[in-house]
């Protein structure tokens, strides 16, 4: 191997350790292997895995904090609400919240609802008869499944095929075969729509795959007539 294919591998190696323990987002002065085998200095821009991972997502800090998380990232990622934290809609979902209750039980969608219809927005809860009815809204809804045997809120973005994405504070963006969330899942939606009727719609299922304009009276009508009365559970309303 020549002098320069040495220089060229010794400057990927260093490359490679260098974004993979840089701290996610940071800009590093990175070596280059330029023309003729000189070396240029390049910035760098470096996102790691749990970056992509989390893509639109606002990651959840505390075990019990799904809720928050779930909610400031509808706020932020779909209505555009740039200065939406998670800790800034837990302290106000604890003022307006039953606080024995939170403290029992933790955070339901009765919160998220009273906390989003506060900013402005209007929110509907649902409990719907079966998962066909989930493949036909095109906004995204928070709903509550069951992991490991613990109730957890997630955002599902939209269902494409067999597969419902999920944007879940925990554990990142997933895609979950439809039949593995329907058996987690406790088919209570939040729907929360802008009162501008369209949202920014940049919340994606995928990079590729965006979700679609709607008005408020269309996508009410569509789950109106198959909502049932809800008898509140843990988490619910």
């Amino acid at each position: 191997m020549n002098t320069c294919a040495k220089t060229a591998v010794a400057c990927a190696a260093c490359l490679l350790a260098l974004t993979l323990s840089m701290p996610a987002g940071e800009a590093s002065v990175v070596a280059i292997p330029g023309a003729g085998g000189g070396i240029r200095l390049n910035n760098i821009h470096v996102k790691t895995l749990v970056d992509m991972r989390f893509k639109q997502i606002v990651r959840q800090q505390y075990d019990v904090s799904c809720g928050a998380a779930a909610v400031a990232t509808l706020l932020k990622h779909y209505f555009g609400r740039e200065q939406a934290t998670e800790e800034d809609v837990l302290r106000s979902m604890i003022k307006i919240g039953d606080q024995e209750k939170i403290q029992r039980f933790g955070f339901s969608l009765l919160e998220m609802k009273k906390y989003t219809e506060m900013l402005g927005y209007t929110s509907r809860g649902f409990r719907l008869k079966n998962i066909d009815v989930l493949t036909r809204l095109k906004v995204p809804v928070i709903t509550l499944t069951n992991v490991r045997g613990y109730a957890h809120f997630v955002v599902v973005k939209g269902v494409r095929g067999n597969r419902a994405y999920i944007a879940d504070p925990a554990f990142g963006n997933r895609a979950v075969p439809l039949d593995e969330f329907e058996a987690s899942w406790n088919q209570v939606i939040l729907i929360v729509i802008g009162n501008s009727v369209t949202a920014d719609n940049t919340f994606e299922l995928q990079d590729a795959v965006k979700t679609e304009n709607s008005t408020l009276a269309s996508i009410l009508s569509r789950v109106s007539f198959i909502h049932t009365t809800v008898t509140p559970g843990v988490g619910e309303f």
